[in-house]
């Protein structure tokens, strides 16, 4: 069994905070008007350690300032489920884009993912 290094551990009494990761997945069977429907499809639940994410950036839009929310998701990473950045994350009732996806340790043990809330 691998050792997490003291600088990469985790207490396993962190993952507190329940999550659901979903993908965007076509259903295959087209509808009346023969358009084949989208629909997000919940990959793994899990519990997980939330970090909010240092991101000081501000950016323009139509002349108003506004900044990104940003979050890091640390959870045990599932041997089976592959995550890509064009998955979301419900935590909390909001919805979050996945940027990026990590091995935390290096070992397979935990995954880091870093996620900007979706406005609306």
């Amino acid at each position: 069994m691998p050792i997490l290094d003291k600088k990469n551990r985790i207490n396993c009494g962190e993952f507190i905070h329940p999550i659901t990761i979903q993908r965007l997945s076509s259903t295959g069977i087209p509808n009346e008007l023969g358009i084949v429907t989208k629909e997000w499809v919940t990959l793994h639940n899990t519990r997980a350690k939330i970090v909010n994410n240092t991101n000081k950036e501000k950016y323009i839009k139509d002349i108003t300032e506004y900044s990104v929310v940003s979050k890091k998701f640390y959870f045990r990473t599932p041997k089976t489920i592959k995550f890509k950045s064009n998955d979301q994350i419900l935590y909390d009732g909001d919805k979050y884009n996945i940027v990026s996806v990590y091995d935390y340790d290096d070992k397979k043990i935990i995954t880091l993912i870093i996620a900007d809330l979706i406005e609306g």
